[in-house]
């Protein structure tokens, strides 16, 4: 799947909330006719129940339309996450529907009755099933071709409709062999699964407003570029926030210090234009200089990959910097930790082993790693 860019997202986007209002407004004008033709009071009800599905393509329309707004003073990230605001309602709306289906499969259940019903109700049942199930694959497909979570809520908004119709359908049919409890009984089952679809969809939702860790691929392709190049020790404190899908981050790449200053700008340029490039990525990279020639530089580092590897409650140890002063020689380094209640335990004894193996050591301190960066 290729990466759209906002306006091209928001143009589907709107242009399936327009389709979705018409199509539910022609549901709304057949019912309501043939509703008032038949004198049937239950044709006339879904009509409304059709007009009121209009409110969920609007919040689509309005979603779409406000996150392909550009950047400005207030919102320099954008407005993007506009879209999730509108997944989020109509994924609350689904779960009303499932809701809904529950309620009305228990009530079945415990007062089963005769559906009455004819030919020309089967009928408009027949091409509502045929019509929003049409509707929710157009939606579908949309939604595979932008990936928005808006639109597949969308989707099973108008799936659930027709899923409705098809209950009213075996309800009728169920009546004719005097079964009437099974529609009540399917009417559950899937009530169920609505709600766990509007769930599911509405905890992403409220998980990309509220700021998810970037996908573990995303990190180590990030990884993988920066070390495609010359003079890159090592590259850690990767950041990443996304709004929607614009991206931005940065990282510390790990370069020797008798690199020129611009050598070095160089290189960072580059790394930051591939990232943009092949990632769509907005990344500021920052330098840390080490001198791979001094010996206890060198030793202090095997020590540490050592540990890091030996010890499983450890993920990562690096940003290390040897800082003499008056004498006195201290060593900086970061840890990334497995399991946080284990952090200070072992940043103790991990100090006290440095301070034990190496004389010319005389203060470590370790900073622990925030939980945002990678």
């Amino acid at each position: 799947m290729r990466e759209y860019t906002e306006l091209e997202r928001a143009k589907i986007g709107i242009r399936e909330g327009y389709v979705s209002t018409i199509g539910n407004f022609i549901l709304f004008i057949v019912k309501l006719i043939f509703g008032l033709i038949s004198h049937s009071y239950a044709l006339i009800v879904d009509s409304v129940h059709s007009l009121s599905d209009i409110i969920t393509s609007v919040v689509v329309i309005i979603g779409f339309k406000i996150s392909a707004k550009p950047p400005d003073k207030e919102h320099p990230f954008g407005h993007q996450r506009a879209e999730s605001i509108a997944t989020l309602i109509v994924a609350v709306l689904l779960i009303v529907i499932g809701v809904e289906f529950a309620r009305a499969g228990i009530y079945k259940i415990i007062n089963p009755n005769i559906v009455k019903s004819n030919i020309l109700l089967l009928i408009i049942i027949i091409l509502t099933i045929i019509f929003k199930e049409a509707m929710a694959r157009y939606s579908f497909h949309l939604e595979g071709i932008i990936g928005s979570d808006t639109l597949k809520a969308d989707a099973w908004h108008h799936r659930s409709d027709s899923i409705s119709s098809v209950l009213v359908l075996i309800s009728i049919i169920a009546s004719y062999y005097k079964i009437y409890w099974i529609d009540g009984v399917m009417g559950v089952f899937i009530s169920a699964f609505i709600i766990f679809i509007g769930i599911k969809i509405l905890m992403k939702a409220f998980s990309d407003l509220i700021g998810k860790a970037p996908a573990r691929e995303t990190v180590q392709k990030i990884r993988g570029i920066v070390n495609e190049f010359d003079n890159i020790k090592g590259v850690h404190d990767i950041v990443l926030n996304s709004y929607g899908n614009f991206r931005v981050g940065s990282a510390h790449v790990v370069m020797p210090e008798s690199m020129s200053l611009k050598a070095a700008h160089e290189i960072v340029d580059r790394i930051e234009n591939k990232i943009k490039e092949e990632l769509n990525i907005n990344i500021s990279i920052h330098i840390d200089p080490v001198d791979e020639n001094d010996e206890l530089y060198r030793k202090i580092k095997a020590f540490l990959d050592s540990v890091s590897e030996n010890n499983d409650e450890i993920e990562e140890l690096h940003d290390i910097h040897i800082v003499k002063h008056r004498g006195i020689i201290k060593l900086y380094f970061e840890a990334k930790y497995k399991d946080e209640k284990s952090s200070i335990a072992n940043s103790n004894n991990l100090k006290d082993e440095i301070i034990k193996r190496f004389n010319d050591i005389d203060e470590v301190e370790i900073e622990k790693e925030p939980e945002y960066t990678y």
